[in-house]
């Protein structure tokens, strides 16, 4: 009778490994979902931007579950290695290992130099308003919307409307 034959397991790809390893420790992997809890849509993290932002991201949208510290853990989209034991441990482990990617918040004098360019339209001046507006941490709203008023060229009717209607909420702003 011939000797049973040994078969080495198929090496398992790195990868593919990971990707099977769950991170989560085994309270927090083995809990299952509330009843009647619905995954909200997520910006996707594309491992290029700022991790930061990511993760304010995330809280935002689980603004309602924030202090379901077991839920934050189950629904965040992991790609770290390490066991994860809470929240507040899973956020930092992933803004510390993607910080490569962080961009430095901008001040607030950076609004100071945008301006409607000669022969710019309304719509560029908004889009680089805005996005330069959400890249700065802490702006005070009256700052924001004086200089939204200066960006633009005297004589212009947006500018002499918002100077005759004065704004003092964002909302009222935009």
């Amino acid at each position: 009778m011939p000797a049973p034959r040994i078969v080495a397991p198929a090496p398992v790809d790195k990868k593919l490994e990971r990707l099977i390893a769950t991170l989560l420790s085994l309270e927090i992997g083995s809990t299952p979902l509330p009843a009647g809890f619905n995954q909200p849509k997520f910006m996707l993290y594309d491992g290029k931007t700022d991790p930061y932002i990511h993760v304010s991201h995330y809280r935002q949208v689980m603004a309602g579950h924030q202090h379901n510290n077991t839920l934050m853990c189950l629904i965040f989209p992991a790609i770290l290695e390490e066991s994860i034991e809470g929240w507040q441990q899973l956020a930092e482990a992933f803004v510390t290992r993607l910080k490569t990617n962080t961009r430095t918040p901008k001040e607030v004098n950076h609004l100071l130099s945008i301006k409607i360019e000669s022969g710019g339209s309304l719509k560029a001046y908004n889009a680089k308003y805005w996005e330069t507006y959400n890249e700065i941490l802490d702006c005070p709203a009256n700052l924001v919307i004086a200089q939204y008023k200066r960006g633009l060229p005297v004589g212009y009717k947006l500018r002499d409307s918002l100077t005759m209607r004065q704004s003092t909420t964002m909302e009222s702003l935009m």
